[in-house]
C-alpha cells in the first residue's frame, strides 16, 4: 500500500509485518528492484509472518538476514450459508453432469495455467469441468463438458468447488492460495504440481503431480525455472482419468480452520508485548 511508505512507526518493536508472497509475477531479473520495494516495509518492523515455508526460503533468498519470523498458514471457516443462487447452480451442475465434476478456479493469468487445464479437458475426455476464472470469451471452448461460471461470489464458488470430485489447481509458484485452503477444510482433494507453497499445504490432502525436479530451490532461480516450464500434459491426463473412473479417497490429516489460525495470531503477538 502507498501508505505504507509515510507510515514511520514510533516503535518499531511492536509492529509485526505479514507477507503475502512477494510479489514477483513480472521480471525476476532484476533482483535489486524487488529488495528496494520491500526493504522500507521489512525494516519498518520487528517481526514477520509468513504464508509457507516456501514464502519464508524465498525472502531469505531475497535478503539474506531477516527479522525473527513464524510461518503461519492461512485458515478457513465452515460453509454457514449459502446462497439460493449457489443452491440453484450446483443443483443444475448436478443434473448437467451427474454430479460428478473437477472445479479450477482463480484469477485468469498464465501463472496459474488455467487455460492449459482447460485445454486438456477440451482435447480429451477425462470428466467434466466446472471453469470459476474470467476466461476470454475467445479462449472458450464450446465443449459440453465444460462450463465456465465466471468469477462469481466468493462464498458460490467455494460452495461449487466443495461439490466437486476435487479442485485443480496447477498454480506454477502459489504461496499459500486460499482457495486450496478452503477446498482442504471442505474435504475437497486437491490436485496440483510439486513446487511453491500449493503441494506443502495439499500435503496428504490430495495428488501432487512431479512435474519438477526434487531439489527444484525454493528461491527466485526455481521460480524462474517454473516460469519456462511446460505443462505435463500426458500424466495429467493420466491422473485426471484415473479419478473419473475410479474416483479418488483422500484421508485428511488438516482442516486448516480459521479460528486455529487466529488463535496463532493472537499467541504471537502477545509474546511481542
Amino acid at each position: 500500500s502507498p501508505l505504507w511508505k509515510h507510515f514511520r512507526p514510533k516503535i518499531k518493536q511492536k509492529v509485526i509485518l505479514r507477507l503475502d508472497g512477494i510479489g514477483i509475477d513480472g521480471d525476476l531479473s532484476d533482483k535489486e528492484k524487488i529488495k528496494s520495494n520491500l526493504s522500507d516495509l521489512i525494516d519498518k518492523s520487528s517481526f514477520l509472518i509468513y504464508q509457507s515455508k516456501f514464502s519464508k526460503n524465498c525472502f531469505l533468498d531475497i535478503f539474506k538476514s531477516l527479522p525473527e519470523g513464524k510461518i503461519i498458514v492461512n485458515g478457513a471457516l465452515d460453509i454457514k450459508f449459502v446462497s439460493e443462487y449457489a443452491v440453484n447452480l450446483y443443483s443444475y451442475l448436478k443434473r448437467r453432469f451427474n454430479g460428478k465434476f473437477f472445479s479450477v478456479a482463480g484469477r485468469f493469468s498464465s501463472r496459474k495455467r488455467i487455460n492449459e487445464v482447460i485445454n486438456q479437458f477440451n482435447e480429451s475426455d477425462i470428466g467434466n469441468l466446472v471453469v470459476l476464472s474470467n476466461v476470454p470469451d475467445k479462449l472458450k471452448h464450446d465443449n459440453p463438458r465444460i462450463i465456465y461460471l465466471g468469477m462469481i461470489n466468493p462464498d458460490s464458488a467455494r460452495y461449487i468447488i466443495s461439490k466437486s470430485e476435487a479442485l485443480i489447481h496447477f498454480d506454477r509458484y502459489d504461496w499459500c492460495p486460499n482457495i486450496v485452503v478452503g477446498a482442504i477444510h471442505d474435504k475437497v482433494p486437491v490436485i496440483c504440481s510439486n513446487f511453491g507453497g500449493t503441494p506443502e499445504i495439499t500435503g496428504k490432502n490430495g495428488l501432487i503431480i512431479k512435474e519438477f525436479p526434487e531439489d527444484l530451490p525454493e528461491n527466485l532461480e526455481g521460480i524462474n525455472y517454473a516460469k519456462k516450464s511446460v505443462f505435463p500434459s500426458k500424466i495429467f491426463k493420466e491422473i485426471i482419468s484415473d479419478i473419473y473412473l475410479n474416483g479418488i479417497k483422500i484421508s485428511f490429516t488438516d482442516k486448516f480452520d480459521m479460528n486455529d489460525t487466529a488463535y496463532n495470531y493472537v499467541k504471537t503477538i502477545s509474546k511481542r508485548k
